[in-house]
């Protein structure tokens, strides 16, 4: 764990191969995810943010197995290349008031998922969701 860190040059992730959890709190500018390809050994992404979309760069890490998305109060919807992301175990969203279609095929990620679903008011059905969610935490 970094401590005491106050800036890291996202522009030279290529430095941190080894990264296996990322925290983005408050982020206004998702497009750095197209950078996070750099990241092989990312498998954790939390996400907060300010910003309207999640670029379908999310599709370069490979490995992420866990996705957070919590309080992205802007977020219409999800790209649907986060279905390329066949490792994904657990997604989590939490407080994602304006989100309206997640563009999750659970089928097509992996038959292990999990899908936790909370406060998302505006959220339509989910593909399968019966097998795969969890409304009540």
């Amino acid at each position: 764990m970094l401590t005491g860190v106050k800036e890291i040059d996202l522009d030279n992730m290529v430095n941190l191969p080894n990264v296996e959890e990322l925290y983005l709190g408050r982020m206004t500018d998702l497009s750095l995810i197209q950078k996070f390809s750099k990241l092989t050994n990312l498998q954790r992404l939390m996400i907060t943010s300010d910003d309207e979309s999640i670029p379908s760069a999310i599709s370069l890490c490979k490995n992420l197995d866990f996705l957070i998305l919590r309080n992205c109060e802007k977020i219409k919807e999800l790209p649907i290349e986060i279905n390329n992301l066949k490792k994904m175990k657990l997604i989590v969203l939490r407080n994602n008031f304006e989100l309206t279609n997640a563009n999750l095929k659970p089928a097509v990620l992996n038959k292990n998922l999990r899908i936790f679903l909370k406060n998302n008011q505006k959220l339509g059905e989910v593909e399968n969701c019966k097998e795969h969610c969890v409304t009540n935490w």
